[in-house]
């Protein structure tokens, strides 16, 4: 089920999380951003209480894109109490995203696959909504 969830800024999200953050900087049109979608899912299910999955479209946020200095797409980078630790550019298994996510993560991402975790859409600029799927 999707859930919207607003704030006032993508700043006060990243700060306010208690949980890592993982942003796709992602274009509609870019071909291997859409084959990172299965794989945040994938991902994303398996880290459900351990990590939050946000995307960005870059084309509706260029600045947004600009102040992290998105030059390549997808670009995925990962946020722990709202200051940058990781930046990955590029398609990667779900695997090796996990490896790659798990020493930024205290009680470590490697889970058995589950249906249900974050994942939050960066939409709406207006209202800066944000929606996540989550089985509650």
């Amino acid at each position: 089920m999707a859930v919207q969830k607003q704030f006032n800024s993508f700043e006060e999200l990243l700060s306010s999380s208690d949980l890592p953050v993982l942003v796709d900087f992602y274009a509609t049109w870019c071909g291997p951003c859409q084959m990172m979608v299965p794989i945040l899912e994938q991902v994303s299910g398996q880290t459900k209480d351990k990590l939050m999955v946000v995307k960005i479209d870059t084309d509706k946020y260029e600045q947004l894109a600009s102040q992290f200095h998105i030059y390549a797409l997808p670009t995925l980078v990962l946020f722990k109490n709202g200051v940058e630790v990781d930046r990955i550019e590029g398609v990667l298994q779900p695997a090796q995203l996990i490896d790659r996510l798990q020493p930024h993560s205290p009680d470590g991402l490697k889970s058995s696959l589950q249906t249900n975790g974050a994942f939050l859409s960066h939409e709406n600029t207006k209202s800066r909504n944000y929606q996540s799927r989550n089985s509650r």
